[in-house]
């Protein structure tokens, strides 16, 4: 088993260790709206290549749905992702612009906080004041529910 060794160079760095280990392959890395792009062009993409799992996984929908709202649901945030005309159509592209435009949402399935979903909850018969605190997770809520959300793989 080969060791790993990895360079001080962010994602350049994690790029050159892929191409490494998937070697004599070249494989391409995809950059969002630059699209994919060689190996070596890792560090003058690194801010379309950082976080793009979101555009990629809308650009493989909107293949097969032109028009279309796309939802991912994972255990921190949301991507709220229109479609439009088969075109990937967000405001925003890094997550600060996506946050802004309201198309990054940060609730999730399994670690938001239970007070940031809603300031009250029913408890015996009334409304009663959530508190501030960290004390439970929506994934508790799933699991009091009797509907935890199932692992991926």
């Amino acid at each position: 088993m080969r060791r790993l060794s990895f360079p001080p160079r962010g994602r350049a760095g994690l790029a050159e260790i892929a191409a490494n280990h998937l070697s004599p392959a070249a494989p391409s890395l995809y950059a969002g709206r630059a699209g994919f792009v060689e190996i070596g062009e890792a560090a003058s993409h690194a801010i379309d290549i950082a976080s793009a799992n979101w555009r990629a996984s809308a650009a493989v929908v909107a293949l097969k749905l032109p028009d279309a709202l796309f939802l991912d649901i994972g255990s921190t945030t949301t991507d709220i992702i229109p479609i439009v005309g088969g075109q990937v159509a967000t405001v925003g592209y890094a997550d600060a612009e996506r946050l802004a435009a309201g198309e990054l949402v940060y609730t999730g399935m399994t670690r938001s906080f239970v007070m940031s979903l809603a300031s009250r909850a029913p408890f015996r018969g009334a409304l009663t004041p959530l508190m501030n605190e960290y004390f439970a997770s929506s994934a508790d809520v799933h699991r009091i529910l009797g509907d935890p959300p199932r692992r991926r793989g």
